[in-house]
């Protein structure tokens, strides 16, 4: 692996992804190629490896969670993970980033940002989603952006110094694959009282929520040694009915909660809501 291309590896056959044709197309050794998008992302998700026809987030929801994280109201998760990258990650000439399961981008071309100030960064962000990854690479034209699996990445081995893995199911054993010795993985996922506030109006008296996987205070997990586990939380507030309607479709709210009890928390027009954020910090021994 050269230090400046982002590592991508085919979903094919696994081997390496060259880009040889300025950036238009990628191909391996045995002639598997892949060509870029108008938009400036690479398709390498195969058809066995996803369940519907378009999986993942659609347009609708993807344009929702873009209009809600323009207001800044997790601006102290970026914060957190900023000073536990600045503290903890070993920097060099380059440094190899991916941010797993991306979205739309925001984390990270955040996170990206943070680390060019001190090094250059080699950016790779991937989802299921093809709406979010389209709405990524029209924003960010600095991040190699892949539509691809979570559970297969399509990334060589060793080849990530970080990898972030933020609010969705994560798949362990292939970040641990793909960082390099010393590499740090960043999780973060829902507390259990994350938007109560929200979950209460919708659907009224609620069951314990139990915390997901990710929460589950193992020290050890494969060669993955746990350096820190936190719980953040912070309230926000919301002051319209488009930001509370846009923060009901981002999550899976929209298609669990009836559209009459949505409607209703919509027209109530203002919320107050707690945010319960856990962060795990991984590094991989050698």
């Amino acid at each position: 692996m050269t230090d400046t291309r982002p590592a991508l590896s085919c979903p094919v056959c696994s081997e390496a992804l060259l880009n040889e044709t300025d950036g238009k197309q990628l191909i391996c050794a045995n002639k598997h190629s892949f060509d870029r998008a108008k938009q400036g992302y690479f398709n390498l998700l195969l058809n066995q490896d996803k369940k519907s026809k378009s999986p993942g987030d659609t347009s609708e929801m993807v344009k929702a969670r873009t209009e809600f994280l323009k207001l800044g109201h997790y601006q102290p998760i970026l914060d957190r993970i900023h000073q536990l990258v600045r503290q903890h990650l070993t920097f060099s000439e380059h440094v190899h980033y991916c941010d797993i399961a991306c979205g739309e981008g925001y984390y990270t071309e955040q996170v990206r940002e943070t680390l060019n100030h001190q090094t250059h960064c080699v950016t790779t962000g991937l989802d299921i989603s093809m709406p979010a990854v389209k709405a990524a690479a029209r924003q960010y034209s600095n991040t190699t952006w892949l539509v691809a699996n979570a559970f297969r990445l399509p990334l060589e081995s060793t080849s990530q110094q970080l990898v972030s893995h933020l609010f969705s199911r994560p798949c362990m054993s292939e970040a641990e694959r793909i960082l390099s010795a010393e590499g740090l993985l960043i999780e973060v996922s829902s507390g259990t009282t994350h938007l109560v506030e929200l979950r209460k109006a919708l659907y009224g008296e609620l069951k314990d929520k139990t915390e997901s996987a990710s929460a589950s205070g193992v020290e050890q997990n494969g060669n993955l040694i746990k350096l820190a586990s936190e719980q953040l939380e912070f309230a926000f507030e919301l002051k319209q009915a488009d930001d509370i309607a846009n923060l009901i479709m981002m999550t899976p709210h929209a298609w669990r909660a009836s559209k009459e009890a949505q409607q209703g928390v919509i027209m109530q027009e203002q919320l107050t809501l707690s945010a319960d954020v856990r962060i795990d910090l991984y590094r991989k021994s050698v």
